[in-house]
This record gives C-alpha cells, sequence and structure tokens, in this order.
C-alpha cells in the first residue's frame, strides 16, 4: 500500500526479511481487513546501513489497529525467524564482539524466563525499584516478555556460557524529531550473574548492544547509573561513556 493511504498516527509492527516476507504479510492483512503500508529501507536514505543488517522494510500500520495486527503476524513471524528469534542485528553485533571464550549473546526466548527472572532477583536485592518494595509476578513478566517480542524497537539480550544464563540487557530503540531526527539507544538492566562478574559479561553485553544501535542509524547510547556502582560506573567509563547529566526519579 502507499505512503498516503495511511493518515494519522501509526505504529511500526514488524521488520520484513525481503520482498518474499512482504507478499506474505500482505496477504494476512488483507485477509483481515486490517491497513497497512510497507516501507521499504530501499526507498530510503538509509538503504546500505539498514538492508543488510535490519531487513528489507517494515510494516506500518494504524496505531489503534497496532496489537491487533502484530498478534496477527506472530505466528507467522515465529516461524519465519525460527526457533532462536534472533534478528539479523543481533547476530552481527555478536559476531563482531570480542566475546570472551564460551560466551554466547542471543535474543531472550519463552524457555529463558525463569533463569531472566532469576537475574532480576540479583539485580532488586542490590537496589529498590522506584522508591519502594515491589514483588515478582511471574505471570506479569510473561506477558510482558511477549509485547517485547513484538516490539521491533526494543531488545532483550541474554548472554550464556555453557547453557546457562550469566547476564542480561535491554536496549530500548527512541526516536526522536530534535535535529537531524536520529533515533538513540537506551540501556536499561544490564544485570550480571554475581559468579560471573569481572569476566567480561557486562562488557561483552554494552558492546552488542552499541553494535545493535549503530547497526540501527542511533546518533548516541545512553543509560543511568547509580553512584554506589562503582564497578560498573568504572566499565562505563572504559567504553567510552561520559556523564553527560543528572538523572531524575519520581515513584508511581
Amino acid at each position: 500500500m502507499s505512503e498516503g493511504e495511511l493518515t494519522g498516527r501509526t505504529r511500526i509492527v514488524c521488520t520484513l526479511d525481503d520482498v518474499l516476507e512482504a507478499s506474505a504479510v500482505s496477504q494476512i492483512l488483507d485477509a483481515e481487513g486490517v491497513s497497512y503500508m510497507i516501507r521499504t529501507f530501499e526507498d530510503t536514505a538509509y538503504d546500505g546501513l539498514f538492508t543488510q543488517t535490519k531487513g528489507w522494510g517494515q510494516v506500518i500500520v494504524m496505531e489503534a489497529d497496532a496489537d491487533r495486527a502484530r498478534d496477527l503476524l506472530a505466528e507467522y513471524l515465529e516461524r519465519s525467524e525460527g526457533a532462536s528469534g534472533t534478528r539479523p542485528e543481533v547476530a552481527q553485533a555478536a559476531s563482531a564482539a570480542p566475546l570472551p571464550d564460551g560466551l554466547v549473546i542471543a535474543e531472550v526466548s519463552p524457555g529463558d524466563l525463569p533463569d531472566l527472572r532469576g537475574l532480576h532477583a540479583q539485580l532488586v536485592s542490590e537496589r529498590t525499584l522506584g522508591g519502594g518494595a515491589h514483588e515478582a509476578d511471574p505471570d506479569r513478566a510473561e506477558e510482558v516478555a511477549r509485547q517485547i517480542s513484538r516490539d521491533t524497537d526494543i531488545y532483550l539480550l541474554l548472554a550464556r556460557r555453557g547453557g546457562r544464563v550469566v547476564g542480561s540487557l535491554c536496549l530500548h530503540i527512541m526516536p526522536s524529531l530534535l535535529g537531524p531526527a536520529l533515533p538513540w539507544g537506551q540501556v536499561e538492566d544490564l544485570i550480571v550473574d554475581e559468579g560471573s562478574r569481572r569476566r567480561g559479561v557486562g562488557r561483552a553485553l554494552m558492546e552488542v548492544a552499541e553494535g545493535i544501535a549503530r547497526a540501527r542509524g542511533c546518533l548516541r547510547l545512553t543509560l543511568t547509573c547509580h553512584d554506589s556502582r562503582e564497578a560498573a560506573r568504572a566499565l562505563y567509563a572504559s567504553l567510552g561513556f561520559t556523564e553527560a547529566s543528572t538523572a531524575f526519579r519520581k515513584p508511581l
């Protein structure tokens, strides 16, 4: 469909690998009467940057239809992406990063959630979320994981060694209208298992996140870090991060 056929607020619901996948997705959405637009990277200034790493193009729908469109396409995209579900830009960033021996970094899968919750429990024990105590909610965490898997602008990365999850990181790609209107990357919840710290896991996750952000054309990469986390602050400084602003937080 042409770009002019969608008016109002829109959302990107998935990224396409090639024109064949675009055709299959079009048939699914046409059959259900969902209005959509397919924007190819070949039509943009980012063709050379994105086509090899991010895919062939994107499917865009009206904001009100976004959840329905994702649900309609979820089964097809799971089959087409394979068991791991790791996107090309993640695989490329992981292969380019100097990972420690035996360390593998990929995107989260449903079977990883119990191990991921164990890592999160370690982080929560070190800091208080939102200024108050919060109990873990496994059911809600599972639903949020499904939502993340459908969002093309969120990357939940896991580091494994010997089949065991030893670290995780969440990267958000944030759109921006300022200046050159390029996106920026926000790193959240870098966690390394207590028994695997100071072995290059955190550095590897950060380097893969940076590779993804570069592949997505991000202008910068940002994160926040508590003053008390001296080892983490030293890691970020060694990776080229500098203190740029003061973070503010308001519990809700």
